[in-house]
């Protein structure tokens, strides 16, 4: 299901859709659109909530997977600069990238169920102050990338990652909670870079508790101090 370039739309209401199967959702491009509603969603193939100037809230309070086959599978809040309010609280699956960027108003980001994820990406998001994904057992990449005000990164059961760990830029963050993250591969990178409120100790700690990781460290221009 697609809703694009709908230059009037202000209310979208999906009361009766339960499932879009192996399809997309698709909110893109509706410059007057405020608030979207599907109640009774559960399942998506995709999930594209991009580029609405005025959208307030998304809710989608019953959806729990996304699982599209590659290469969908994604689900994408990207470029709404009014959205406060993101309601997905019982998302369990993200089988491709998880990715909310360049949403200046978010300002939390808590997904307590979800325990399959494809990968991470978390960028831009000016008001964003801590971000917690509490079950995911094992992920593709990490990416926290330049969020002004992010304190806290917390994934306290993330135990393997298959690619990157990248936490950069993010000025005030001063909490990266990774306690049971053990596994990376040999080809991969940590970094975690130009974070001056995140404590160096922290830093070195999450990439000691590495078994065996023989991938490339940037770890500079974080907080000297611990505390």
């Amino acid at each position: 299901m697609t809703l694009r370039d709908n230059a009037e739309l202000a209310i979208v209401e999906l009361p009766l859709l339960e499932s879009t199967g192996q399809f997309g959702l698709e909110l893109q491009s509706n410059p007057k659109v405020v608030r979207m509603e599907a109640p009774m969603l559960r399942r998506v193939g995709d999930l594209e909530v991009e580029n609405n100037a005025m959208l307030e809230h998304f809710s989608a309070p019953l959806l729990t997977t996304v699982d599209g086959e590659a290469p969908t599978g994604d689900a994408s809040i990207f470029m709404n600069p009014a959205l406060d309010e993101l309601t997905i609280p019982a998302l369990e699956t993200v089988v491709g990238t998880l990715v909310i960027a360049n949403n200046p108003r978010l300002g939390a980001f808590e997904l307590a169920g979800v325990v399959e994820l494809g990968s991470l990406s978390v960028r831009d998001n000016g008001a964003l102050e801590r971000v917690s994904l509490p079950g995911v057992t094992i992920s593709s990449a990490l990416s926290i990338l330049g969020n002004q005000r992010l304190q806290s990164v917390a994934m306290v059961d993330l135990v393997e990652l298959r690619s990157d760990l990248r936490v950069i830029g993010n000025p005030a963050l001063s909490a990266l909670d990774l306690p049971a993250l053990t596994t990376m591969g040999s080809d991969d990178s940590v970094n975690v870079r130009q974070n001056p409120a995140l404590p160096m100790c922290v830093v070195d700690a999450i990439v000691a508790q590495l078994e065996g990781f023989e991938g490339h460290v940037s770890t500079s221009d974080n907080a000297a101090t611990c505390p």
